[in-house]
């Protein structure tokens, strides 16, 4: 009597595991999934990056170069211009209370930090849109989570006016084009990735949210320190 008792238990244990790997397999599938509409959603509701010759690699708006600030880190300690001086510097913008769109542009800034670990001569900084709410302990508890080196890898915060007219000047235009923008501060193409040369003036734009985005602005880096023909 004990043996169907036995089959009866065995049944119900595959039952259960075969539930559990379809559940393990369909939570994959939804990761992927997300990970491909992320980008999807972001041109549907930003149209102007349909309109660019490449996705992933573009040139400035306009002429634009590092203009003087005086922010502080994550740290607490003052950062100004001078200290990324002579240095190629990857820019990208940050607000910690983001969960769909930044997680992405970060993860490509930290590998753009694990790639370029041993070249002294670049500096990552990120420029949080909310610095009313990302004060310096919410960034040093970002850095923190997203393994920021702070010696390579800073972020920024200070007064709203300083930081916005630095984005402002140097990096993006406001958006105008679309109505959507869940990003403090208006600025059009917010996911973007900028790359400045030594010289401290911006050469190209990244799209954050490319898969190759990281690779593409390493290359991108290893061309500037080619000599000029």
């Amino acid at each position: 009597m004990s043996k169907p008792k036995k089959q009866s238990q065995e049944i119900d244990f595959f039952r259960v595991l075969e539930r559990r790997v379809f559940l393990v397999f369909l939570g994959v599938v939804l990761l992927i999934v997300t990970d491909l509409s992320i980008s999807a959603l972001w041109r549907h509701f930003h149209p102007q990056e349909e309109a660019t010759a490449d996705p992933l690699v573009m040139p400035p708006d306009r002429p634009r170069h590092l203009i003087n600030f005086s922010l502080i880190d994550q740290t607490g300690h003052l950062i100004t211009q001078k200290d990324f001086e002579h240095k190629i510097v990857v820019v990208n913008f940050l607000l910690t209370s983001c969960s769909l769109v930044c997680p992405y542009v970060n993860e490509q800034i930290a590998q753009i930090q694990r790639q370029t670990s041993s070249e002294s001569d670049v500096k990552l900084l990120s420029l949080t849109v909310d610095p009313v709410d990302d004060t310096v302990p919410v960034l040093a508890q970002y850095s923190r989570k997203v393994g920021a080196d702070p010696r390579r890898w800073t972020m920024a915060t200070g007064d709203q006016d300083s930081m916005y007219k630095l984005i402002g000047t140097s990096f993006l235009s406001h958006d105008t084009s679309t109505n959507f923008s869940f990003m403090p501060g208006g600025f059009a193409n917010s996911q973007r990735i900028v790359l400045v040369d030594a010289n401290g003036d911006i050469v190209k734009y990244f799209d954050g949210l490319n898969l190759d985005a990281a690779h593409a602005v390493v290359q991108e880096i290893r061309k500037l320190r080619q000599p000029t023909p």
